[in-house]
């Protein structure tokens, strides 16, 4: 009892220092309904996605799974949708545009008046027009600018997953091969102080005019001259993994645990893209110019415990070789090892479960670290399961997320659904396959 019970710490030990990596990609349809849950109630099926032990487990009716599920997930997580909503709606471009438009108008009225005729002839109409004109472009300004802060610093996150999954099971192991592939990126927009100070000094210039007088009459200042400072960031990664799995059930000391291993081939193609300057909405993507692959190998390994039967944990260590690959841009995406335990109470037919992640994930693109906690429950009511969780970011409480779906049996086909809902953010999984 004592060697086995030393085996989860050790893991735990060994990859504590791997402060970041990559998140998990809940791919299988089953796994996010139950919040994401996956290392210690998953089952032969869908184990090489979270934890390759679970091919050890014997499996009482079922020795052979075809599974292909896909995912989609798309994140807000400071409500940049809301921001951008908000300035179309108030519509503070075409505002200032017709601000400018009407200020040029008065202004050009009175300066044509006193080349022609003197200042003594512009009329009390021509000042009033002009004090109008300066009073909506000032406030246009303004607006415009708050507008620009609203959204700047917010990113936005897509990721989307997709796999093949062959797995076989014995009585005291099971092997599987699967070819994955999950797409993660974001953008983020940053409107610089700099900026945001050139329109509050116009504004401040404009309102330095004395109105009723044609001395120091404020002067129309061209806009398209001012060299902005705000930036645009984009950055995301396709990587695409196949690997053969392979798990054991083990004996040791009258006790049951469970082993198991994915080595793995990756590509990862990379996109990387940063615009800056006025002419931010001029630039074209390039995706070949902002386009790298690079080609690499990992290895995935997990362990389980079963306690009395029912009672399953587990430990899974995904990206076990740290490799760092460079952007076009040398900024690093860094595919390490992944830390997740996780614990399970299964039953015929019912299965509750937890899960942890360990080390602290960065995001792939653009977006926020991950630390996920993750609970879920599974009714199996013969050929219908019912299924419910949640998960919360440890690393960003605000990102708490309530999932559910259902699966169902005919025959030798089976089919799940889950889908799932934060604040500001959504995401949804399907699945179909057939085992016997």
């Amino acid at each position: 009892m004592r060697k086995i019970t030393t085996l989860l710490p050790l893991t735990l030990a060994l990859c504590a220092s791997a402060a970041h990596a990559v998140p998990f990609m809940a791919m299988d349809a089953r796994a996010l309904a139950m919040g994401g849950t996956g290392v210690a109630a998953g089952d032969f099926h869908n184990a090489p996605l979270y934890n390759p032990a679970l091919l050890g487990l014997p499996s009482n009716t079922k020795w052979f799974a075809l599974g292909v599920p896909v995912s989609l997930r798309i994140a807000d997580p400071e409500d940049l949708r809301t921001a951008l909503t908000n300035f179309n709606d108030n519509k503070y471009l075409g505002k200032f545009d017709t601000a400018v438009a009407n200020f040029d108008t008065a202004l050009q009225s009175i300066n044509n008046t006193i080349s022609t005729l003197g200042a003594g002839s512009v009329t009390a109409t021509q000042i009033n027009n002009l004090t109008l004109a300066k009073n909506n472009l000032a406030a246009s300004i303004t607006d415009l600018n708050n507008g620009f802060r609203s959204f700047s610093d917010k990113p936005a996150e897509l990721a989307a997953s997709g796999a093949a999954v062959l797995a076989i099971s014995g009585h005291h192991w099971g092997a599987a091969l699967t070819v994955d592939s999950w797409a993660s990126g974001g953008l983020i927009g940053h409107y610089a102080k700099s900026d945001a100070d050139t329109l509050d000094t116009i504004v401040t210039n404009l309102n330095s005019w004395t109105s009723g007088t044609t001395t120091g009459l404020p002067t129309l200042v061209n806009f398209t001259s001012q060299q902005s400072q705000s930036t645009v960031s984009l950055r995301g990664a396709l990587v695409v993994e196949g690997g053969i799995a392979f798990g054991k059930k083990q004996a040791l000391e009258d006790q049951e645990f469970y082993w198991g291993v994915t080595p793995k081939f990756l590509q990862i193609s990379s996109f990387d893209a940063f615009f800056s300057g006025a002419g931010i909405d001029q630039n074209q993507i390039d995706i070949r110019q902002n386009l790298k692959k690079q080609n690499g190998y990992n290895l995935d390994t997990g362990l389980g415990y079963i306690y009395e039967r029912n009672w399953r944990v587990g430990a899974v260590v995904k990206n076990l070789i740290p490799t760092t690959y460079k952007t076009t841009l040398n900024n690093d995406i860094y595919i390490g090892p992944a830390l997740r335990i996780g614990g399970a109470y299964h039953t015929k037919r019912l299965t509750g479960t937890v899960d942890l992640d360990i080390t602290e994930n960065d995001p792939v693109g653009i977006g926020d670290k991950t630390r996920y906690l993750a609970l879920g429950g599974e009714v199996d009511v013969w050929v219908l399961q019912l299924r419910a969780g949640a998960r919360t970011n440890i690393s960003n409480p605000k990102m708490t997320m309530f999932t559910a779906g259902l699966g169902l049996n005919l025959f030798l086909l089976h089919a799940d659904l889950a889908g799932g809902y934060g604040q500001n953010e959504w995401v949804v999984a399907g699945q179909l396959g057939m085992n016997f």
